[in-house]
């Protein structure tokens, strides 16, 4: 998950918003920047992932997901031995499964806004 958070600072890196994607890309000149009542950040916020930041978050949105339900599996076997989810390492099967599938979340919705 950490790694998740490092490939969202540098997804967002600072000099995305004033990057080539910006000044010739598709929405250059439509809108986009100061001009036209947009922060930087708001600006930043739309720009396109290049490649190896798209691919290397598909591939950290994968593997959180599968994290994730790796650990709902373990919620439910812990589950089918009677034991509440709040007893032994239910909780921490219950906070890591969030924790993991909130993560490939946020990493689906950079990919995809």
């Amino acid at each position: 998950m950490m790694l998740a958070m490092v490939w969202a600072v540098a997804a967002m890196a600072p000099g995305v918003a004033s990057g080539p994607a910006l000044s010739s890309g598709p929405g250059a000149g439509h809108g986009l920047g100061p001009e036209h009542g947009h922060s930087a950040a708001h600006v930043a916020a739309h720009a396109e992932l290049g490649g190896w930041a798209a691919v290397s978050g598909a591939v950290l949105a994968v593997a959180l997901a599968v994290g994730g339900v790796c650990f709902v599996v373990g919620l439910v076997r812990h589950l089918r031995r009677q034991e509440p989810a709040r007893a032994g390492h239910g909780v921490d099967l219950v906070a890591s499964a969030a924790m993991s599938l909130g993560t490939a979340g946020m990493c689906w919705l950079m990919l995809v806004g």
